[in-house]
């Protein structure tokens, strides 16, 4: 995924946080949700200009964000929309289903 310093900053976060034990995704809850947010807004800036709307970076990063947004949020406070945004991409729900898997299983 990497192609950008945010896709970096999301990457490296989501292997922490995924080898993390939960106390430590519950103690970085804020830095993963504002990290969410910044992705899903670059990912909607590509998706408005035209040089970039058709970028694969733009399916990279809405799963980045949901990624992050699953961490940083807590259940009923999840927003839905993180999740809309890969709900028509097949591979981007089966790698977001096994990230849960994984999370939840660090429980």
């Amino acid at each position: 995924m990497a192609e950008g310093p945010i896709e970096v900053r999301a990457e490296r976060l989501l292997a922490e946080l995924e080898a993390a034990p939960k106390a430590e995704r519950e103690a970085r809850r804020d830095e993963a949700r504002q990290l969410a947010e910044a992705v899903k807004s670059e990912a909607i800036d590509l998706c408005h200009s035209r040089a970039t709307e058709h970028s694969e970076r733009i399916g990279d990063l809405f799963l980045a964000a949901a990624k992050l947004a699953y961490v940083g949020y807590v259940d009923e406070m999840r927003p839905a929309h993180f999740e809309r945004d890969i709900d028509r991409d097949p591979v981007a729900q089966a790698d977001y289903a096994r990230f849960i898997a994984a999370v939840d299983s660090g429980d």
